[in-house]
């Protein structure tokens, strides 16, 4: 079990991951972008009043949802911010949803573990939920499940501090089944990154790809990642987009002075990375 401040944790600490502590030992990469200002402000916002204290963030896949998580947990560590006193040191707890659904038997003991994880969080009076990809506990699909008739009173109470992360095409799915959910979600829109600061993260994510496959990416690469990017992928926004497709670069052997890593095929498109052969290496986009 874990003591965080106010009480124990058994649970969360099972089903759950601390996104507080992962960015207090520096496990946690990202990089603080303007465009996701207006997002931070309205969490400090929700949470420092006495409303409905949850907050849905709406983006597509690859925005940055996440990212906006993990620096609001950042700031509220920060002992010299200007944040109210009852933000400082809170900590956002990530709730495991595939953890949750397999541990559980039958939707009964799936309803009264998730709600033993909203007592446990509630009586510990220093967490904040987040429930990544919200829409795997609210629609009966493979893979997730509708909870929606234990956390609308959870939502509607306001006891309980939430952080809901969602693509627009799920919420709005979600929105038109369930109206009545959708009207107690204080819901924050998270817009795609432009190229500027599609650099400045792809800057900060490939200090681990780079310590990982042992190269040196050149500006030119990010530039032209961004811009491949932009023309044949469509998965994801900026800035995930371009960040996965550095991640799916992949070294294929060509000669002993020198290697090719050819991006992914399945995205439709071949981009050719010049390898160096000696380590780290530099890399380039053509």
């Amino acid at each position: 079990a874990r003591d965080w401040s106010f009480g124990w944790a058994n649970m969360l600490h099972r089903f759950g991951v601390n996104i507080s502590d992962q960015v207090a030992r520096g496990g946690v990469l990202h990089v603080r972008l303007d465009s996701h200002s207006n997002a931070l402000q309205f969490l400090y916002d929700t949470f420092s009043t006495n409303g409905r204290q949850n907050a849905a963030l709406i983006g597509p896949a690859g925005a940055g949802k996440t990212t906006v998580v993990h620096a609001f947990a950042e700031s509220l560590l920060a002992a010299n911010s200007r944040l109210p006193q009852a933000l400082k040191f809170q900590q956002v707890v990530r709730l495991d949803a595939s953890a949750i659904i397999s541990a559980a038997r039958s939707r009964s003991e799936l309803e009264g573990l998730v709600n033993q994880l909203f007592v446990e969080a509630y009586n510990a009076k220093n967490i904040i939920l987040c429930l990544d990809d919200a829409q795997l506990f609210l629609e009966d699909r493979p893979g997730s499940v509708d909870l929606s008739s234990i956390l609308m009173p959870v939502l509607e109470g306001g006891g309980l501090r939430l952080i809901l992360t969602m693509d627009e095409q799920r919420y709005l799915q979600i929105a038109q089944r369930n109206p009545n959910l959708a009207s107690v979600l204080n819901r924050v829109s998270i817009p795609p990154a432009g190229a500027d600061e599609s650099l400045q993260v792809m800057q900060d994510q490939i200090i681990a790809i780079e310590f990982q496959r042992h190269v040196t990416f050149m500006h030119q690469a990010l530039k032209a990642a961004y811009r491949l990017s932009e023309r044949y992928s469509y998965e994801l926004a900026q800035p995930g987009k371009s960040v996965r497709l550095l991640e799916q670069a992949r070294p294929a052997e060509v000669s002993p002075s020198e290697r090719i890593a050819v991006l992914n095929p399945r995205h439709g498109f071949l981009a050719h990375l010049l390898l160096a052969a000696r380590k780290p290496a530099a890399l380039r986009l053509f």
